[in-house]
C-alpha cells in the first residue's frame, strides 16, 4: 500500500523484472495457462527500503538527493519526513538530505512541495526536475514557449 492504493506485485519473466499494478484500476483478469514461478529472490520487507512509494527503477542506485526549502513547508518536511534516510543537511538550516533511488514517486513528492522546494543536487537531478517544471511552465504561458527553453520567462508579468 502506497499513498492510500493497495498494489499487486508480479515477475514479468520475458522481462526478467517486478512489475506493479494498481489494484482499483485493474479492468479485467484471466486465468493464465503458466506455471507459477515462486518468489525465492525478492526480500519484499527490504524491497522497497530505497525509494519512496512503490516504484523500484532498474539498474539505479540509491544517491543522496539534497532538498532546499522555503518559507515555513521545512517545518511540514521535518515532522512528515519524505523518506525514513531523511536528515537535515549540518549547517544548512533549510535543507535535508535523503538516501533513495530516484522515481516518479520522488518527483510527485517533490512537485507537491512547489514553489517551497529546490533539488540542490545531484545536478542530474535538479536539470531533470527544472525540465519537468520548464515544461509545465509552457502550458501557463503558451505565447512564450521559446523562453521557457532556458526555463525563462522573459520576464513575463503578472496578469490579473
Amino acid at each position: 500500500e502506497y499513498n492510500n492504493r493497495w498494489f499487486l506485485f508480479g515477475f514479468v519473466p520475458d522481462k526478467s523484472w517486478i512489475m506493479n499494478m494498481a489494484l482499483d484500476r485493474i479492468v479485467s483478469f484471466s486465468v493464465a495457462n503458466v506455471p507459477f514461478i515462486p518468489n525465492k529472490d525478492i526480500d519484499f520487507s527490504t524491497y522497497f527500503d530505497d525509494v519512496v512509494g512503490v516504484t523500484v527503477p532498474k539498474n539505479v542506485v540509491a544517491q543522496e538527493i539534497v532538498l532546499r526549502f522555503y518559507g515555513n513547508r521545512l517545518n511540514y518536511v521535518l515532522s512528515k519526513p519524505i523518506h525514513k534516510s531523511q536528515k537535515q543537511v549540518e549547517g544548512k538550516e533549510d535543507e535535508i538530505v535523503i538516501r533513495v533511488k530516484p522515481n516518479k514517486e520522488l518527483c510527485q513528492q517533490i512537485f507537491s512541495f512547489l514553489p517551497d522546494v529546490e533539488v540542490v543536487s545531484p545536478e542530474w537531478f535538479r536539470k531533470e526536475i527544472s525540465k519537468k517544471i520548464a515544461e509545465n511552465l509552457k502550458k501557463y504561458f503558451p505565447m512564450h514557449d521559446r523562453c521557457t527553453d532556458d526555463v525563462d520567462l522573459c520576464n513575463v508579468n503578472k496578469q490579473e
